[in-house]
């Protein structure tokens, strides 16, 4: 049981550090906190290009 929860921990702190990086330069603008979390949320979950986010986002209406 100790060597399962060793052995799901990280690494490295990399994936958090790069998140902080994003809520930082998205920060500067002055967005509302939820905005903030939904841009964090499609930034970290859909590794996609802006156009075919766009053409998924079009073809399912009801995820806006």
């Amino acid at each position: 049981e100790i060597v399962e929860y060793a052995l799901i921990l990280p690494g490295t702190s990399a994936p958090v550090e790069r998140i902080f990086s994003t809520i930082n330069r998205i920060w500067k603008t002055r967005l509302q906190v939820s905005t903030v979390k939904s841009i964090l949320f499609v930034k970290n979950n859909f590794k996609c290009l802006c156009l075919e986010f766009f053409t998924h986002l079009k073809s399912q209406p009801e995820l806006l």
